[in-house]
């Protein structure tokens, strides 16, 4: 709906560039193996740190620019792909601790709030 949107703008000679790369999201299946890549992957400046992971049955490639996870193409296991769409929606900053980009769970951006008794999203990685 957003494309057409932004398509009919361009139609109607309003030029109107497509900006949403959370709605950059593709999932397919090559002869069994799976493959999704979420927001652009082929963007890159000189912000651009560019990541990448592979076995002989996995091939995996992150775009991060300023802390924040830009797009990620997976190929083969694509489980926990929920975080990273959750990520780039969001342009929540990436921890900075060591952790592997591809070992990330929804764990690692919670905190625990001990005057609520509760768990809570970490704010401090947030992007202000």
């Amino acid at each position: 709906m957003k494309q057409g949107v932004i398509a009919a703008k361009n139609m109607y000679g309003i030029p109107t560039p497509y900006e949403d790369t959370y709605a950059l999201k593709n999932t397919m299946n090559f002869f069994g193996l799976p493959a999704l890549c979420i927001g652009d992957i082929n963007c890159l400046d000189s912000r651009t740190l560019v990541i990448t992971e592979e076995d002989s049955k996995n091939y995996k490639k992150a775009l991060v620019e300023d802390g924040v996870l830009k797009s990620i193409l997976m190929a083969g296991n694509i489980s926990g792909s929920g975080i990273y769409q959750y990520l780039i929606k969001n342009q929540i900053k990436l921890p900075s601790a060591g952790r592997s980009i591809f070992r990330l769970s929804f764990a690692d951006f919670y905190g625990f709030d001990t005057s609520k008794g509760a768990y809570t999203w970490d704010t401090d990685l947030r992007r202000g």
